[in-house]
């Protein structure tokens, strides 16, 4: 079966090393110490890559990604959507202003956390409509 489109809410893409992996190393959402022991939970002691650190992206399904300008995984996820476009495929992408991550699930009331809700669903609408 072929995927047809992926939706990243502020997914966990790379291991390398980023100033925003730096500037929120010790962030309560989710922290360098959080970050190690995922990829270790992930990829155990395997060769495999994650999905940011590799080059055979080609051919990938449309692709909606997003991030909060103040979480880890920042600059790993702006990396991934230009690796993305540099392969030809399409990827549409949000940095929230002001977001931590998964800020939007910790508290839906602020005007970024709906923005983030309603670029998702309007994402969504335009994926099933076959309109990317």
């Amino acid at each position: 079966m072929r995927l047809g489109g992926q939706l990243l809410i502020c997914p966990m893409l790379s291991r390398a090393d980023a100033p925003s992996m730096r500037q929120f190393a010790r962030d309560h959402s989710w922290s360098a110490q959080s970050n190690d022991t995922g990829w270790m939970s992930a990829l155990g002691p395997t060769d495999d890559l994650p999905p940011g650190e590799r080059s055979d992206l080609a051919g990938l399904p449309p692709t909606y990604l997003d991030a909060g300008s103040a979480e880890l995984f920042r600059d790993a996820i702006v990396s991934f959507a230009s690796s993305l476009w540099a392969k030809g495929c399409r990827a549409e992408l949000h940095v929230w202003s002001g977001g931590f991550h998964a800020s939007d699930c910790v508290d839906e009331t602020p005007i970024v956390s709906a923005e983030a809700h309603r670029a998702r669903r309007e994402w969504m609408r335009r994926w099933l409509a076959g309109d990317l």
